[in-house]
């Protein structure tokens, strides 16, 4: 059986997240690049789009995005009104959460029992 295409997501975000020591930095089409590089099935934004708010609402995620003197000045309201100005101008931090970092440590462990057959 496959996967679904937004646990394919989840896996390849906080898999980028986690090899840069837990917060990136890169604007839309970075985060599409790098991301779709491991899912060749996304496709569409709005997916990628979906599952950043999915994980910042489960608490896994934070987003924010710098200003000239802090790196996490303004954190991201949530509000769909606000994706356009967020999520496409600019560049934007996700940084994983300690609930993050939780979820992350029970799918590698989940990942490696399924490959040595438990």
């Amino acid at each position: 059986m496959k996967a679904p295409l937004y646990d394919k997501l989840e896996y390849a975000v906080l898999e980028i997240i986690m090899a840069t020591s837990g917060t990136r930095h890169d604007s839309w089409g970075g985060w599409m690049t790098t991301v779709g590089e491991r899912v060749p099935e996304l496709q569409q934004p709005a997916d990628l789009k979906a599952a950043f708010r999915l994980l910042r609402k489960a608490g896994i995620l934070r987003l924010t995005k710098p200003d000239q003197i802090r790196r996490d000045a303004h954190g991201y309201s949530g509000d769909e009104a606000d994706d356009d100005a967020f999520f496409f101008t600019g560049g934007f931090n996700v940084t994983i959460t300690d609930h993050g970092r939780a979820r992350w440590d029970g799918i590698k462990a989940n990942s490696r029992s399924r490959r040595i057959g438990f």
